[in-house]
């Protein structure tokens, strides 16, 4: 297939810092788990990476579409920490988790509405898509 070897596969969850985590099944679902952030020096199954941290080793200076689908954890994403990559993103594709993590919705809207994003669309999965306003001509 042309273009799949300028994919590169990062072996890590998707946080808002750096950090150990642990995968939770508390609903022992065959397709959805939650991470927890365990302890310095606590067992950890996956280490976690930022949206800055790859746009620094991948030297790019904006994010054209980010897709989050990852259980709850949108919710940290979007609580701190995402001051630098958020304004650098032009189209963002989101599934919210609230049956997971409470709130995980609320904290979402909030910080892209808080940030010149506009809801766009929601998709039948249940994807909502949200525009930067700064990218586009309304």
């Amino acid at each position: 297939m042309k273009g799949i070897n300028e994919i590169e596969v990062f072996k890590k969850a998707i946080f808002n810092k750096k950090t150990n985590l642990k995968i939770e099944d508390p609903y022992n679902a065959s397709n959805s788990f939650v991470i927890k952030e365990v302890a310095e020096g606590d067992n950890f199954e996956i280490e976690s990476i930022t949206i800055d941290e790859i746009l620094k080793e991948q030297n790019w200076n904006s994010i054209d579409l980010l897709k989050i689908d990852i259980e709850g954890a949108e919710k940290n994403l979007f609580e701190s920490n995402y001051e630098n990559w958020l304004p650098k993103t032009k189209m963002i594709m989101i599934e919210t988790h609230d049956r997971m993590i409470e709130n995980c919705s609320y904290i979402v809207m909030k910080t892209l509405n808080e940030n010149n994003f506009l809801l766009y669309t929601t998709t039948n999965g249940g994807t909502l898509v949200f525009y930067n306003k700064k990218f586009i001509n309304l």
